[in-house]
């Protein structure tokens, strides 16, 4: 159970990197449209099974799955315009904070005390990411932090979620509200992609939703706090991405904030789990 859910969790972290190579690389794409290709793509690749789970999808165990969609479609749809805002990296690393507002939303919410080692934690994060972003517009700030909330929430209903459906269901649930979303917040027509954006279009939806069926599985074997930091691994690719393919130069103060971010983040995700490992 736990190689699996490793394993899942590893390629999760690849794919979604890929998959926001992929949206990077579209910014000539509107984000609203590129969600509305990747929510169609899950639609249809889940739609057999989907249906036949459909009875349970409006009982009342279902409402984490609801929860954890609507929470997700939101946080993708602002983790997509972060991208084309911003540099992979950056854009990754804010996403990636979303274990920090797990821990300030389980502290008000359920009461769970805040212990210093976890507020250490979370102050060398804040500052890394605050680091990697200086310069960076404020609204790209407000955005891409709207996203790690959307997405602490999405991350505490998945785990409930995975337990209870099928993979498949729930990301046909998401890829449904992705293409809602999206179709709520499109200023005008949907345009017809040129030759040059079909691959790019592929691109994302085909690591989209294998980002997001993996990330699925991940969560159905391992506890919540141990899946997320499978995300980390996520900023690890986009980091080398933006080196390597984009030949964006690494300093030495950019490199100290990834480590620092990475570890810092991986520390908190380790206490968090601790925590709930029975004695």
């Amino acid at each position: 159970m736990l190689k699996r859910g490793i394993g899942y969790g590893l390629a999760y972290g690849f794919f979604l990197a890929a998959a926001s190579l992929a949206v990077h690389v579209g910014s000539g794409l509107d984000s609203t449209e590129l969600t509305f290709y990747r929510g169609a793509a899950g639609f249809i690749a889940f739609l057999g099974p989907a249906m036949r789970s459909r009875s349970l999808l409006v009982q009342k165990i279902a409402w984490p799955l609801w929860l954890r969609t609507i929470a997700s479609s939101v946080s993708i749809l602002c983790y997509y315009w972060t991208l084309q805002a911003t540099d992979i990296g950056i854009a990754s690393s804010l996403l990636n904070l979303a274990p920090v507002f797990v821990m300030f939303l389980a502290a008000v919410f359920l009461s769970e005390k805040i212990t210093p080692a976890e507020m250490i934690a979370v102050v060398v994060a804040v500052v890394s990411v605050t680091s990697l972003g200086s310069g960076i517009p404020g609204i790209v700030w407000i955005v891409g932090l709207c996203g790690s909330v959307t997405g602490a929430t999405s991350f505490t209903a998945l785990r409930a979620s995975a337990q209870r459906f099928a993979a498949s269901v729930v990301v046909w649930m998401l890829s449904v509200f992705l293409v809602i979303t999206a179709l709520l917040l499109k200023h005008g027509h949907l345009q017809t992609p040129r030759s040059t954006q079909v691959p790019v279009i592929a691109a994302v939806c085909i690591f989209g939703v294998i980002s997001q069926f993996f990330q699925t599985k991940t969560y159905s074997f391992l506890p919540a706090a141990i899946a997320s930091a499978f995300g980390l691994t996520s900023v690890v690719w986009s980091f080398c991405f933006d080196v390597v393919l984009f030949n964006k130069p690494l300093g030495t103060v950019q490199a100290a904030s990834y480590f620092s971010f990475i570890l810092a983040v991986g520390v908190l995700v380790y206490i968090r789990g601790a925590q709930r490992v029975p004695a």
